[in-house]
């Protein structure tokens, strides 16, 4: 089933939505809710792309999204400005919106 083009927009929404589930997945684990389910199967999504990342997005991303730090924080903590982080944090998001919106993106 080929999917409807995702923004940049879409796809800042759903990482803010993997970083909530893992700041709040002991509760959504225990949760059997279709809402839970979709947070499952989204970062289910996100998780098989980001490996194709080159590694310092695959960083970034456990960093921002899975450990749950800000950008201000990340720079803090690995010494980067918060300018550099934020420019990453956009090649990462261009990166989703790249492979989601080629020919071939299945879900």
């Amino acid at each position: 089933m080929k999917n409807e083009k995702i923004s940049m927009s879409d796809i800042r929404q759903d990482l803010k939505f993997i970083q909530k589930y893992y700041i709040h997945k002991k509760q959504l684990d225990n949760a059997e809710t279709i809402e839970a389910m979709h947070f499952i199967y989204k970062i289910k999504i996100y998780n098989q792309l980001i490996r194709f990342a080159p590694p310092m997005l695959c960083l970034l991303y456990k960093s921002l999204y899975i450990e749950g730090h800000t950008q201000e924080s990340l720079a803090a903590k690995s010494c980067y400005a918060i300018e550099y982080i934020s420019k990453l944090n956009l090649r990462l998001i261009s990166f989703f919106y790249n492979i989601m919106n080629t020919k071939d993106f299945v879900i």
